[in-house]
């Protein structure tokens, strides 16, 4: 059971890019559904006791996380967290051999935010989420501008704290600026290789729509390969 929170923090929420169409072979989506859960699961049993605490609602083919803040290193720590979570799902979503490739896009956002576990019953279970943040989120997704892209994590900075006192933790590298917006490039080993990637991915969502997005796909693992054939060299 998660547990109320109210106050301040961190909000992400993230959904499985063409759900619908992976739907038509059920089959696929069962597989993809069942990745989905397992790579949360995994994340969540492998961080019982980080600092600040990590919370996860998962329904669907979408979850929501927040951070449960409670000092002024939470909210630097938080965001990290949340990216470290990110990088993560993402790159096993994209390499798991359990299921087809499959991306997600994820928005993360800062603000007053309220989660209620209420008096359920067997038949009945209520999950109230309400804030600035969850709002903005999903808002982001459904009509933010520029329209959100398959394997894009973006940052909406309105109320954000400053991470320049963590510039120190390479996550915070990896929070490029492109155009007027900031995204988390979780895909790259090397923050230098953002515009090679931005070129690359911008010719491959070109086809998308013949190809099913199989080009992105590879494009992206091509940059999570590229740091994995690095560290095998390193060992």
């Amino acid at each position: 059971m998660v547990s109320s929170y109210h106050g301040e923090t961190y909000v992400a929420y993230i959904d499985i890019s063409g759900f619908a169409e992976i739907a038509e072979d059920l089959h696929s989506a069962q597989r993809v559904l069942n990745e989905f859960y397992n790579a949360i699961f995994e994340f969540c049993e492998n961080h019982t006791t980080t600092s600040p605490r990590i919370s996860i609602i998962v329904a669907s083919d979408c979850a929501v996380l927040f951070i449960r803040n409670r000092t002024a290193d939470d909210r630097l720590n938080g965001l990290s967290l949340i990216l470290d979570f990110i990088k993560n799902v993402n790159r096993h979503f994209i390499t798991s051999s359990h299921s087809q490739p499959f991306m997600t896009t994820c928005s993360i956002a800062y603000g007053q935010f309220d989660y209620e576990d209420r008096i359920e019953f067997p038949d009945l279970r209520k999950n109230f989420l309400f804030g600035r943040p969850y709002i903005d989120v999903v808002l982001d997704q459904k009509k933010g501008k520029p329209k959100i892209r398959a394997g894009e994590c973006r940052l909406l900075r309105r109320k954000m704290p400053q991470t320049r006192k963590r510039r120190n933790d390479p996550l915070f590298s990896f929070v490029l600026k492109r155009g007027d917006r900031r995204y988390f490039y979780w895909m790259l080993n090397n923050s230098e290789h953002q515009h090679s990637f931005d070129r690359d991915y911008r010719i491959a969502h070109k086809s998308r729509k013949r190809d099913n997005y199989s080009k992105v796909i590879k494009v992206l693992q091509k940059y999570i390969d590229q740091g994995q054939r690095h560290s095998h060299i390193l060992e």
